[in-house]
């Protein structure tokens, strides 16, 4: 058990060689929760410094810190599939299932927090511990939420 009242989340990666050595990057056994709250504490970090970065890349290239419309809404998607594709890479390493399905809900559940209840304190400094925050707790919950959904479709 998980500790969470679910079967075990780890799954065993398969020799790459045939000499025992797994495929790919792994960390070390978590529960889905504790795996999801790291991961999401990660990519948070990582989607402060992305934002932080394209806020100074527009700022180089346009004289200001807004990209608008085009360059800047590539630039935002470009940072979401980047922080999807992070998580779901962290959360994979960990042995989690559905790990892009659950960075994918996660990322997105950021998105719409920092959208809704955030967007007037964006550019403060507490951001920097906020998003982590959030991000942890979107993971969370995504992680609870798929986990709730792949055991219910399981006979």
């Amino acid at each position: 058990m998980s500790g969470d009242g679910h079967t075990p989340e780890r799954r065993h990666p398969e020799p790459a060689d045939g000499g025992g050595r797994p495929r790919g990057f792994t960390l070390p056994a978590a529960s889905g929760r504790i795996a999801a709250v790291v991961t999401g504490l990660v990519v948070g970090l990582l989607a402060v410094g992305l934002v932080f970065g394209s806020l100074r890349v527009c700022e180089a290239a346009r004289g200001t810190a807004s990209c608008g419309g085009g360059p800047g809404l590539l630039l935002l998607v470009a940072v979401l599939v980047l922080l999807t594709y992070l998580g779901g890479w962290l959360l994979r390493a960990f042995g989690i299932r559905d790990s892009g399905s659950t960075s994918f809900l996660a990322v997105a559940l950021l998105a719409v927090a920092a959208m809704l209840f955030l967007i007037e304190v964006l550019m403060s400094a507490w951001m920097v511990v906020v998003i982590p925050l959030v991000a942890a707790g979107a993971y969370a919950l995504s992680h609870w939420v798929t986990t709730a959904l792949v055991d219910e479709k399981q006979p």
